[in-house]
């Protein structure tokens, strides 16, 4: 195993950090504003869900990508990389609930 450049330790580099946190965030986010219920909370619950949840999962996949590129990659014991889409499908299956919710809240009388 080489060195990482970034730190100076031996074992390479690791799933982004940032990434994996935020796609934890953003799940927690759109289930408080499911929760929450009403019309902005379920509007904010479907962008945080389906759309950030959606391009939080791109952009880790493609930071992910360019560290594994480099080939002095070390993945963690449980590799984000099997779980964050996990994590986003459940993201947007929430932020679909929101938008349900939100759509039912404009549509009546």
């Amino acid at each position: 195993m080489g060195t990482s450049p970034k730190t100076g330790l031996k074992g390479g580099d690791s799933p982004p950090l940032l990434w994996s946190i935020a796609s934890v965030v953003l799940l927690v986010a759109t289930f408080g504003f499911a929760v929450v219920g009403g019309s902005d909370s379920n509007l904010f619950g479907f962008f945080s869900g389906s759309l950030l949840g959606t391009a939080n999962l791109a952009a880790f996949l493609v930071a992910d990508n360019k560290l594994r590129a480099a080939r002095r990659y070390s993945d963690w014991s449980v590799s984000p990389r099997k779980v964050l889409p996990w994590v986003a499908l459940a993201s947007w299956s929430l932020g679909v609930w929101n938008a349900f919710f939100w759509a039912l809240e404009m549509t009546r009388p």
